[in-house]
This record gives structure tokens, C-alpha cells and sequence, in this order.
């Protein structure tokens, strides 16, 4: 907010010159916000009610232009008494001064988010609309937009669901690779509580063994205990006793923007970890008769029969299509989960 500064006595006043000030002052802060800041104009102070206080003298005039809640007719009234002398002691002998200096000299009483005291030349009936106004932008840009920023942060974080903290440990516990040498297949596999291992039908090859990213050397022969090759999903059993493993949700409620957290082994190497990527909900796809979810989170070759969790830590699906490679996974927009609701759908 820039305004030229010219300090000619040339803006003409009426008879009620702190009413045309206050109108004048307050229809500018009004103007500005809407000009400069139109998405927050609603949450700039002056633009409705308000109250002025002030004075003229030989040679300056002062007013102290404040906020008030509610509706009704703006206000004005004379400065005086402890509030004139106070203001009097401070000022005079009187000379133009900045915003700034303005505000060093009267301090906080006077001037804050909902309070803008302008004190300047004056020669009956004519004040200095450039120096009025320039105390306007000053004002505004050190007291008034900080605050405005500041208060729509809060608000537009308020608004926002807060962001899912994901049992990372208790997630990677539960991961299995799986491995198929003969067939070149790779995928992932989770224990599901009550379950067993899921994953995907279609990483299954004919000698498909499970293994721990951590112990590579205990690879477990899996067997098949029920599928279907038209939704894509398998349960396994190994020979191991198996943790309780992960909640079972549903993917029922999921709804666009809807967080997500999708687990497993894009193109695994030894030494990998695994990969946890945060996502959201973006849209939903029927594919055989099953409406699978579509997420923003890349889901890469490999990664298939990983578990969906949403933020309550619960399994939703089961990452089933994606990209071939991490770089290439931009451009599908099939990064698709099965829901985990149509385990019921597997036969043995």
C-alpha cells in the first residue's frame, strides 16, 4: 500500500470536520483492505461501526478513530479533559510528524488493531488529505495486516483436520516381502489381525516365499489359504506364529480428502526398509464390480499388496495398481486401492 506524500493544506472540510474525517478515514481503510487484501477484507477493523474522538486547533487537528462491535451509527465526539491534555502534552509544540513518530511518542493507548489516531496540519476548513492518508497505509501495514494474516493463520488451521499420526513401528512389524525367483515376482504382504497375510493374487508366482526385510536369511514357503484373481487378493499362511498384526477397518466412509497412509516394497532390493507414503483420497474407480479408492500416493511395482491404512491406524485396502518405476509415477492416474471390506469375497 504506497500513497504519494504532498503536505498542502488542500482537502476542504465542512462545518463537522471530525465527521468527515471519521467517514473519510474509515471508507479508506475499507477501500484498501478490499483493494489489497480482498479475500481478508472481512476481517479488517472500521469497516462497519465505529466511534472518533477529537479536536481541532490552531494549526492541528487530531482524531482517534476506534472500533466497535455490533451494529448501529458511527459516533462522534469531542477529545477533552485528561485524554486532550494528555494528548496536548505529547504533541505540542505541534509539527508534522510520521506514523511512526506519531506512535512513539503516544504509545498503545493509541493506537492498535481496532484504534488509528491521526494528529496533523490543519487551517480551518482545510486539513492535508496526503499526510492523513499516508498515516492510514502505515498504520494498516504495521498494526493492522500483521494481525489480519496472523488471525485468518489461526482461523485456516482451525479449519483444517488435524494431520494422522501413523503407528509407524507397529506398521513396519507387520510388513512382509514376497518373492517368487522362478517367476521374477515381487510384492508386498502385511499380517492383518484375526487374518492372516494379505496381498495382492497377482505377485504370486509358483514359489513364492515370505521374508522380513530385517531377516533376509528366513525366507517362509507360502500357502494360498483362500483368493480371487477377478478383485486381486490373496490370504496366506506361513509355517510362524504371527503377531497380532494390524486392525482391521473398513473402506466403507472413505471420502475424497480423506488421509491415507500406504506401506510396502516398490522394486525391492536387499537392505530396504520399505517405504510409508501419506496421501489423501482423490477420487473412486469400478473395476470388476469393486469400487476401488484412488489416491495421490505413489504406488510403485512391488509396493502391490501393501495395507492402506486410514488415520485411526486401521487397514482400508490394499494398494493394488501404480507406476513401474518411482519416476514414471506421475504419469498414471491409477494409484489404486482394493477395499479391504471384500476379503469376504475370497473363496479357498
Amino acid at each position: 500500500m504506497i500513497v504519494d506524500k504532498e503536505l498542502k493544506l488542500e482537502w476542504k472540510l465542512s462545518n463537522q470536520p471530525l465527521t468527515d474525517i471519521g467517514f473519510a478515514f474509515a471508507n479508506t481503510i475499507t477501500k484498501l483492505a478490499h483493494e489489497q487484501m480482498p479475500d481478508l477484507a472481512d476481517m479488517f477493523p472500521l469497516k462497519g461501526n465505529w466511534d472518533l474522538h477529537g479536536c481541532t486547533e490552531e494549526g492541528w487537528i487530531a482524531a482517534r478513530l476506534s472500533d466497535r462491535p455490533g451494529s448501529g451509527v458511527p459516533s462522534v465526539g469531542t477529545l477533552k479533559g485528561k485524554e486532550f491534555e494528555e494528548l496536548a502534552k505529547k504533541i505540542l509544540p505541534f509539527k508534522p510528524r510520521s506514523h511512526q513518530e506519531l506512535f512513539k511518542l503516544l504509545g498503545p493507548n493509541w493506537f492498535d488493531f481496532n484504534t488509528f489516531t491521526y494528529v496533523g496540519p490543519y487551517g480551518a476548513p482545510f486539513a492535508c488529505w496526503p499526510h492523513a492518508s499516508e498515516h492510514i497505509v502505515d498504520w494498516l501495514n504495521t498494526l493492522v495486516v500483521p494481525e489480519v494474516i496472523r488471525r485468518n493463520q489461526s482461523r485456516v488451521l482451525r479449519a483444517l483436520p488435524p494431520a494422522p499420526q501413523f503407528n509407524l513401528e507397529r506398521l513396519r512389524k507387520a510388513l512382509w516381502i514376497l518373492e517368487c525367483e522362478r517367476t521374477i515376482r515381487q510384492g508386498t504382504a502385511f499380517n492383518l489381525s484375526g487374518v492372516g497375510l494379505v496381498t495382492c493374487e497377482h505377485v504370486l508366482g509358483t514359489e513364492t516365499k515370505a521374508f522380513r526385510a530385517s531377516e533376509f536369511d528366513n525366507k517362509y514357503p507360502i500357502k494360498i489359504k483362500a483368493k480371487n484373481k477377478d478383485i486381486d487378493l490373496a490370504i496366506l499362511k506361513i509355517d510362524i506364529s504371527l503377531d497380532k498384526g494390524l486392525d482391521l477397518g473398513s473402506a466403507d466412509n472413505l471420502k475424497e480428502m480423506d488421509h491415507l497412509a500406504i506401506a510396502g516394497f516398490p522394486n525391492y532390493r536387499l537392505g530396504d526398509s520399505g517405504v510409508i507414503v501419506p496421501g489423501l483420497v482423490i477420487g473412486f474407480r469400478m473395476v470388476s464390480g469393486i469400487r476401488r479408492v484412488l489416491t495421490n500416493a505413489s504406488i510403485i511395482a512391488g509396493t502391490s499388496g501393501g495395507p492402506v491404512l486410514d488415520r485411526n491406524n486401521c487397514v482400508v485396502g490394499v494398494a493394488v495398481t501404480g507406476a513401474e518405476l518411482m519416476e514414471k509415477a506421475q504419469k498414471t492416474e491409477d494409484h489404486g486401492i482394493i477395499p479391504i471390506d471384500t476379503l469376504k469375497f475370497l473363496s479357498e
